[in-house]
């Protein structure tokens, strides 16, 4: 009776859309790279532009990203380059110069999870 009475907000709706909309699949796994220091990922991003990998799902809202089942509001100043990104499924090098610090954090756990790569 007390759950039929709960109303989610739209902050709660729009965390809940972002993560079913992009869960994967059950049969779904991604391969994680080689270990790379952050530098040395950031380096090589900055030469080649990123890509997400083929079996990631992306989604965004105004504030927030939703990506393999994972809600997250992106560093402050990143929004922008972020939907650009979910947009076109990948981001050239150019595209990540003006990236914050906090944005390349992000970027490398998406890389160490196998959700993103460096594009050819």
């Amino acid at each position: 009776a007390e759950l039929a009475q709960h109303r989610p907000d739209i902050a709660a709706t729009e965390r809940f859309l972002l993560r079913y909309l992009t869960e994967p699949k059950a049969t779904t796994i991604f391969s994680p790279p080689k270990a790379m220091p952050r530098s040395e990922f950031r380096r090589r991003s900055q030469s080649r532009g990123i890509k997400l990998d083929r079996r990631s799902r992306i989604v965004y809202s105004n504030a927030a990203i939703g990506i393999n089942g994972e809600w997250i509001k992106p560093p402050a100043g990143s929004m922008a380059t972020m939907k650009a990104f979910a947009d076109l499924r990948a981001l050239p090098a150019p595209g990540t110069v003006k990236l914050p610090r906090t944005a390349w954090a992000l970027l490398h756990d998406w890389y160490n999870a196998g959700w993103i790569t460096f594009a050819d």
